[in-house]
């Protein structure tokens, strides 16, 4: 659902984040109105949104992988396809040891837009996460939102910034 936001209302989201979803296995379904950060977050092991990718059940389109749905946010989002290697971290109270990875890019990306993929060796569908996941998290998050409202207040875009409720007739 995140990536479906960050698709068709780009201009009224921040930036998305995703634990074990995917975009779609087409990039032409997907035509952001501007460039969001994303953060892929995914299990090596997952049995229902695949990290290879795959389809879910005969009633769904296929989907990229957790790769793939990092390479289209790449694309939408005119990175260079080069990543940074941004080391590991305990993300999963059931695995021992920093077993999530984390890449990201962010080179020649337009305007704020950035990908980054942690990639949670041996979880499943729903790691268990624990603290540290949680607050990088919101870390993430916060960052991303600083970034696209420094870039749009630099660049006097107010409208960005404010909710636009339609008038009640």
């Amino acid at each position: 659902m995140s990536y479906e936001m960050a698709c068709s209302a780009a201009d009224r989201v921040a930036a998305a984040a995703s634990l074990a979803g995917a975009t779609w296995q087409d990039p032409a379904d997907c035509a952001p109105s501007r460039p969001v950060p994303v953060l892929q977050m995914h299990g090596t092991l997952g049995d229902v949104v695949a990290f290879e990718g795959g389809v879910i059940n005969i009633v769904f389109e296929p989907h990229a992988g957790a790769q793939g749905t990092i390479d289209r946010w790449v694309d939408y989002n005119g990175c260079v396809d080069s990543w940074v290697d941004l080391g590991t971290f305990d993300a999963d109270s059931t695995i021992a040891g920093d077993e999530t990875s984390v890449a990201r890019y962010d080179v020649g990306c337009q305007g704020s837009g950035a990908a980054e993929l942690w990639v949670i060796d041996g979880a499943g569908h729903a790691p268990t996460v624990n603290e540290n996941f949680r607050t990088r998290v919101l870390d993430w998050i916060d960052d991303a939102i600083h970034t696209i409202f420094t870039d749009r207040f630099e660049a006097e875009d107010f409208r960005a910034w404010t909710l636009q409720v339609p008038a009640i007739p």
